[in-house]
């Protein structure tokens, strides 16, 4: 769970939610320093089963989920509050 609260703690839900779609979309679109803080969130992600790495190319998308960006910042939401 320490590795949880590394990742979580301190962000806000509006920062959740913005680094979950970060994540979902594609790297070529944002700085590096905020693709970084996205990825790392989206390697937790893929740690709880909730994403997966897929590379659909370069500066393309670098992960796929199949669930709705909503529930999963929800699901790091109550993650973060317990």
């Amino acid at each position: 769970m320490q590795r949880t609260n590394n990742i979580l703690a301190g962000l806000a839900d509006g920062e959740i939610r913005q680094r979950v779609g970060i994540g979902s979309c594609q790297p070529r679109f944002y700085k590096p320093a905020v693709w970084k803080k996205a990825k790392e969130l989206m390697e937790f992600l893929c740690s709880l089963g909730l994403a997966e790495p897929f590379d659909f190319g370069r500066g393309k998308g670098k992960y796929l989920t199949d669930m709705d960006p909503e529930v999963i910042t929800q699901t790091l939401i109550t993650i973060r509050d317990t």
